[in-house]
């Protein structure tokens, strides 16, 4: 895991986190029990993960809000991601 600062465009610097979790698989019968989970608790109701880079956001409890697929840019993500941290 590596954790590096980066200047953000406002001048402020933000933390970044760079986790390497390895390979898994996400879809199919070898899939990760996460990944399972995931897809049939989402609104992708057991559907196939699309591609790399689909995301779930899930809420601060674990509860999955929703899941993009890997053509939605994670900074696109950003107003919701600080709505559900801001709730307590």
């Amino acid at each position: 895991m590596g954790l590096y600062k980066q200047k953000h465009e406002s001048g402020h610097l933000k933390k970044q986190i760079n986790v390497n979790f390895g390979e898994v698989e996400v879809n199919g019968k070898n899939a990760c029990g996460l990944c399972r989970f995931l897809r049939k608790k989402s609104r992708l109701r057991g559907m196939l993960i699309g591609w790399n880079f689909g995301k779930f956001l899930l809420d601060r409890e674990g509860y999955i809000v929703d899941y993009y697929g890997p053509t939605q840019e994670p900074l696109e993500l950003e107003e919701k991601i600080i709505d559900l941290l801001s709730k307590r």
